[in-house]
């Protein structure tokens, strides 16, 4: 009785009679009754798949999770919508439907699905990464950025999350939190060339350039063969000067994928801001022809070709200029390689805003130093995120940061070694330790800018708002044109909840950024 109730699933009422006259020859007087048997035995059956839903829903997520990993996406979708129809209060198989619409590109679908898994399960880190990397594709960056805070909350050491989360805030233009995020998921991650890249893509934006090469070269011990990672080491060179080296990575790049138009295009732009324009106009024809939609390649190119227009003669062989040289003009074009989330990433193409405080060995101080742009150290420092700013002190007042500095003669190298050590302990996650050291560093030389707006980092970190905006303002008030301090105040601002002020500093970051 068994065996034939575990084969009726898939008999109807006609089959079954069939069934029956096949056991014997059924009379015309008998075919009434044998049709009334039919249906009763089917009814039975019928009525007892009912009490087994349970475990038909899950057969039907266990096959959609089959026809998944054959990547038959359609099919599976079938299979978990009749599920869903059996079970709506199930979060397995709306996460299973979510993730195949993800794999199709439909993120609006999966966004759908996965609220009804928050819904029913609103403790589930894995829902809030999923739901925030559909929006991150869908372009919505401002909600995959919300999302993977709430998984952040849940799980404040998430790797994922936080790439994730930095890529999206890199797309809101919100830098110092990308680094900071960035930096993150570098110290609870395993060593991954992609989050060094992610990290050194923010850098570059913000034009530290030799940040951005410390992370590249990090990048290239991971992964030595990388195309991408040679091509953005290159990039790091070209912008410093470098562009021997510059050359010989992107070089190295296209030997390893004769494929790579990225690869063509940098090169070629390379030799373009160099003027060597016959060879710009080669690469950039072959980039084109890699990649006929290639918009940026295609701008370059043509470029290229009107400069050899005027210069109507005979491309001479490309001159280059030797190590630490400077580009004649602009920027070389740097084609960044970012993690994916998105990466599949959402691609933290991850941007503009201003640039860090660095690490270099400082000078003697002038009356206002100048803002510097780039590090001169070998491993990425400090990572800033948004601080708030402190109200300006009133006239003839002292800030309290000010006031806690003792007058004594500057130690410009001491105060250089006491910064760089405290940005290393921000790098590590330890502003305890680094507001020690760059304690220090201000002691040593009350007026390095750079370790002020540090300090006052270290003290965002640990939610001392007030003595964080003193810090900042001070760094501003030695140095008017500090960018990132600027923008580590607007941000300041604008987490304690004064937006006025935060637009105003936002105001001052663009109009100094347009000077400089």
């Amino acid at each position: 009785m068994s065996r034939r109730t575990s084969s009726w699933p898939v008999l109807s009422p006609l089959k079954l009679l069939r069934c029956f006259t096949d056991l014997e020859v059924v009379k015309p007087k008998r075919l009434i009754s044998s049709l009334c048997l039919a249906a009763s035995v089917w009814l039975f059956w019928a009525s007892g798949a009912a009490a087994q839903t349970p475990a038909t829903w899950k057969s039907l997520l266990n096959t959609g999770q089959e026809r998944a990993h054959t990547g038959d996406l359609h099919g599976a979708i079938e299979f978990f919508s009749q599920a869903i129809k059996l079970r709506l209060d199930e979060p397995e198989t709306w996460l299973a439907r979510g993730r195949a619409y993800v794999s199709l590109g439909q993120y609006r679908d999966a966004i759908d699905d996965f609220d009804q898994v928050a819904k029913l399960q609103p403790d589930r880190i894995g829902t809030y990464v999923e739901r925030g990397y559909a929006y991150g594709q869908a372009g919505d960056f401002q909600r995959a950025a919300d999302d993977m805070t709430r998984a952040l909350r849940l799980q404040p050491r998430n790797p994922r999350a936080l790439t994730l989360r930095a890529a999206a805030y890199a797309k809101l233009d919100m830098l110092n939190e990308a680094l900071a995020d960035f930096t993150g998921a570098i110290s609870y991650s395993k060593p991954d060339a992609e989050l060094y890249l992610g990290r050194a893509s923010v850098y570059a934006q913000l034009g530290d350039h030799e940040h951005a090469l410390a992370d590249r070269e990090e990048a290239f011990q991971l992964s030595p063969k990388s195309p991408e990672v040679l091509l953005a080491r290159g990039g790091s060179y070209h912008a410093l000067g470098k562009h021997d080296h510059g050359f010989a990575d992107r070089t190295q790049a296209i030997q390893l994928n004769p494929h790579f138009a990225e690869a063509w295009c940098a090169r070629g732009s390379a030799y373009f801001l160099l003027g060597d324009y016959g060879h710009a106009i080669q690469d950039l024809r072959r980039a084109v022809e890699l990649k006929p939609d290639y918009s940026e390649a295609k701008s370059v190119l043509a470029k290229a070709e009107q400069e050899l227009a005027k210069v109507n003669t005979k491309p001479e062989p490309a001159v280059v200029a030797a190590a630490g040289g400077k580009p004649q003009s602009g920027n070389i074009l740097v084609a960044d390689s970012v993690a994916s989330l998105i990466t599949s990433k959402l691609e933290t193409s991850p941007i503009a805003a201003e640039n860090i405080p660095e690490t270099v060995a400082v000078p003697e101080p002038e009356a206002t130093p100048a803002p510097q742009v780039m590090a001169k150290v070998s491993t990425p420092a400090e990572v800033f995120a948004p601080a708030p700013l402190p109200m300006e002190s009133p006239a003839g007042h002292k800030s309290p940061a000010m006031e806690s500095t003792p007058a004594k003669p500057a130690d410009a190298k001491a105060a250089a070694a006491h910064h760089q050590r405290g940005r290393e302990l921000l790098n590590q996650g330890k502003p305890k330790e680094a507001i020690e050291e760059l304690n220090a560093a201000i002691q040593a030389q009350p007026a390095l800018a750079l370790a002020w707006n540090a300090r006052g980092y270290a003290h965002l970190l640990q939610r001392e708002y007030a003595t964080a905006m003193a810090d900042f303002n001070e760094a501003i008030r030695l140095n008017p044109k500090y960018v990132n301090a600027y923008q580590n105040r607007a941000m300041a601002k604008k987490a304690s909840g004064d937006t006025s002020g935060a637009t105003t500093d936002l105001a001052m970051v663009r109009e100094l950024s347009g000077k400089n």
